[in-house]
């Protein structure tokens, strides 16, 4: 058995490039994880025990709720991604080596040893590069700490994992990547050991893809029917092909989709704030020696909106200056409420359709 292993791996070991791309394929995917993961468990374990939130933490927890349910997405795309790519291995790989695997059949070695090796080469790969992504998101999730820490305006935060996301970045991964390499060697299963020392061919499949390769091509113009006809000879290759270019550019859209749209939400909310600090007090204030500053009161309320009962803060300002600007949809400045005046968010607009008068 560790001759077999032995001669495997020397044929693995010459697939370099691709080797090496799937570590960084599986490290990216355990990295786009943990990344994430580390900067939400130990932080909400701590939110958890407070008995009171204030607003700040209370947006806080529900930006990590938002976060763990991103990284996961995330994570069973990048999974899938890989998934695909091993798939893409493996077929180049059993067809390149489908004499060798043919003279190690030959000598009396069943599916079972040949598969068995392969998914141990898939586990190792795996868990080497999933621990890899957990070092990395480690490091690398003081980054979004420090954005939370700004953003937020909270202190203490932490970097930290909880067991089941643990097991789940380190074994989900692993354990699709094995059941892809299980599947993938449905490839040469079953098939005799002559027949893949010969090399030989389903010539009914094959004669049908030529067939089909001739009728697409021809709706071609002439100096473009051969090169067509020859990639057409490979479907599956051409179906990797697509798959991976798709893959790629949703992934590609998706990141700069999401990089946007945080973007304008940062934008909406930061939009006429000029300040760095809240301060507040548990008691109203007479005359307090604050400068360049805008003072308030809030209270919480609750709107009646046919079926719904939506928890707002009402505010109310006394003066307004630069500190703090409001706003219309248009970017134009709102002048102070009247009394008996309010301004809602168009939030409230949007969603629940109210239009205050």
């Amino acid at each position: 058995m560790g001759l077999l292993y032995k001669q495997l791996l020397k044929q693995i070991a010459r697939c370099k490039i691709f080797v090496v791309l799937l570590l960084l394929l599986t490290m990216l995917t355990s990295l786009s994880f943990f990344f994430v993961i580390f900067s939400i468990d130990g932080n909400m374990d701590i939110l958890n025990t407070l008995p009171d939130l204030t607003e700040n933490q209370q947006l806080y927890r529900n930006a990590l709720k938002t976060n763990t349910t991103l990284a996961y997405a995330f994570f069973v795309s990048l999974a899938g991604l890989t998934a695909f790519v091993f798939v893409m291995f493996f077929y180049r790989f059993y067809r390149s080596n489908r004499k060798q695997i043919g003279c190690i059949k030959s000598l009396g070695f069943k599916d079972s040893a040949l598969r068995t090796c392969f998914i141990a080469f898939v586990t190792v790969l795996s868990i080497a590069g999933a621990v890899l992504g957990l070092i990395g998101g480690y490091f690398l999730s003081s980054v979004l700490i420090n954005a939370n820490t700004r953003t937020y305006s909270v202190t203490g935060l932490i970097k930290g994992v909880s067991l089941s996301n643990l097991i789940a970045g380190l074994a989900g991964s692993t354990v699709t990547f094995c059941i892809t390499a299980f599947l993938c060697y449905s490839f040469v299963r079953g098939k005799e050991p002559g027949v893949l020392i010969a090399g030989n061919q389903n010539y009914t499949r094959f004669s049908f893809v030529l067939r089909a390769a001739n009728k697409i091509s021809g709706i071609i113009p002439v100096k473009n029917k051969f090169p067509l006809r020859i990639a057409l000879r490979k479907p599956h290759a051409v179906l990797m092909i697509f798959a991976a270019a798709m893959s790629f550019c949703v992934c590609m859209i998706l990141g700069r989709s999401l990089n946007i749209s945080s973007q304008s939400v940062f934008d909406s909310q930061t939009l006429g704030h000029n300040y760095a600090y809240d301060t507040t007090y548990s008691e109203y204030q007479i005359n307090p020696a604050l400068q360049n500053a805008v003072m308030y009161l809030d209270s919480p309320v609750m709107l009646n909106i046919g079926s719904y009962d939506i928890e707002q803060i009402i505010i109310g300002l006394y003066n307004l200056n630069r500190v703090y600007e409001l706003q219309n949809i248009n970017g134009d400045m709102l002048p102070l409420p009247e009394k008996g005046t309010v301004y809602i968010n168009p939030g409230l607009s949007e969603i629940y359709g109210v239009n205050v008068r």
